[in-house]
This record gives C-alpha cells, sequence and structure tokens, in this order.
C-alpha cells in the first residue's frame, strides 16, 4: 500500500509541475500542497451549490438532529459508531431524535450497526431516501450533527446543513478548509461530552441558534456559492490568456 501510495503521489504531483493551474477545494490543502510546490500556481475552487434555493426556515417547529452519510466511506462508518457509543445515552433528553440518514445501504451497512440503529430509541433510521425527502428532513431538524474523526477535503454534509440553514456541530476534522469558526458559523465539539454540550446549548439558546444560521448562511454564499465559482473560473481563463466572448456584445 505503501508503495501505490508513493506511486500515485508523485504522478499527481508532477501532474500539478506540468499544469498551469492547479485547484483543490480547501484552504488546508492548498497550505499543504504549497509546502510540497511552491512554485505552483494552486487555487481553491470548492464545492459548487446554487445557494439561491437554500431555505432558511427559522427555529419554529424544529427538533432533533440529523447525520447523512454513505454508508461504503469508513469516515462515516466511524462518525454512526461514534453516535451511537458516544453521544446516544451520555444525557441527551429522552424525547431528543437523531435521524440518521444512509445511502448506499444495500451495499455496505455493517448488519450489527444497522441493528443497533433500528433498535435504539432516540434513533430514526432513514435508507437510500430521495433528495425531495432528505431536504424534508433537513427542513425539520435542529442541528445537523458531523462527527467525522478522519477524512479529507471538504464535508458535503456541512454544505448542505449550512445551505439548508441549520447549525452543524461538527469536529475540527469536518470543519478543516472551509472558513468556519467556532460559534459563529458551526459549533465545534470533538468528544461525545461536547457534542451533548452543544445540542442542549443550540436547543436552549435561541439567539445563539440563529446567530450561527445566518452566518452559516453567509459562508455558503461566500465561498461556496455559483457566483464565487464564476469569478474563480473566469479570472483563471484571464490569466491564462483566453479570450472571451458573448453574445450580443461588441469585440
Amino acid at each position: 500500500c505503501m508503495i501505490k501510495y508513493q506511486e500515485d503521489k508523485k504522478k499527481e504531483l508532477g501532474f500539478m509541475r506540468d499544469s498551469n493551474i492547479t485547484y483543490v477545494v480547501s484552504t488546508h490543502e492548498l497550505g499543504v500542497l504549497k509546502e510540497m510546490l511552491p512554485t505552483v500556481d494552486i487555487r481553491i475552487l470548492s464545492n459548487i451549490y446554487d445557494v439561491s434555493k437554500g431555505t432558511q426556515n427559522g427555529r419554529r417547529d424544529r427538533s432533533g438532529a440529523v447525520f447523512v452519510g454513505n454508508i461504503c466511506h469508513q469516515p462515516n462508518i466511524d462518525a454512526v459508531e461514534f453516535i451511537l457509543d458516544e453521544i446516544l445515552d451520555n444525557g441527551l433528553p429522552k424525547s431528543f431524535l437523531i435521524h440518521v440518514v444512509l445511502s448506499r445501504s444495500a451495499i455496505c451497512a455493517p448488519v450489527d450497526m444497522m441493528e443497533r440503529l433500528k433498535e435504539h430509541r432516540n434513533v430514526r433510521l432513514h435508507l437510500d431516501v430521495s433528495n425531495i425527502d432528505l431536504e424534508k428532513i433537513h427542513d425539520h431538524a435542529l442541528v445537523v450533527l458531523a462527527p467525522l474523526r478522519y477524512g479529507a477535503g471538504v464535508k458535503g454534509k456541512v454544505n448542505y446543513g449550512l445551505l439548508h440553514g441549520i447549525p452543524v456541530i461538527c469536529t475540527s476534522i469536518a470543519s478543516e478548509g472551509m472558513n468556519l469558526e467556532n460559534k459563529k458559523n458551526v459549533y465545534l465539539a470533538n468528544t461525545g461530552d461536547e457534542f451533548v454540550k452543544a445540542i442542549k446549548e443550540l436547543s436552549s439558546n435561541t439567539a445563539l441558534w440563529s446567530n450561527i444560521q445566518a452566518e452559516g448562511v453567509k459562508i455558503m454564499a461566500e465561498y461556496f456559492g455559483m457566483d464565487t465559482a464564476s469569478e474563480i473560473i473566469l479570472k483563471s481563463l484571464k490569466d491564462l490568456g483566453v479570450g472571451l466572448k458573448y453574445p450580443n456584445t461588441p469585440n
């Protein structure tokens, strides 16, 4: 495995050296690669969302938490086990529900873990739901949980929660490279106790919930919207000397 890793690393770094511009999705990856390749032009082009389609419903009629993940991705399996072992039965209110939404469940889901999820009184398990149903679940959730303890790149579950106007409780790893700040646009937690504390605080502190919601929506527009992506791509083309012509405009 190490030999394969070194071969792949050498190839990827070679591609970057041979390219005019390299895009990465997060500030963390930008920092790592700039140390390796200080003379290479590396820029951030992150996950892209139509922020105009996001929903920012208020706190009223919201309850519980939601976790979303492709269960074929090992960090998501670890995150679900963390929810089961470290968050549930750790002082949460008895009526608090965690909606666990898993995709590709027929292919990869560990049997023992699935049984634990089905049997727990504080869990509602949703398997391979439609995009419409996923939006409905988010529209009624109070918070999004992202207890990822390893994994690279920008985390789509965090983006999706912010896009739908829901405060996200996430680990440092889950928020890595996304310009997120604790208790400003997300709530950072790295242990089970910290997740439970965050859930309780966001359940009782309406002002904090609303502030984090509003700032999270701003982050999506500033760094992950289509307008931002367009500006980055157009600047790259201009820097490369590519002439762009638009319909009905003079030469």
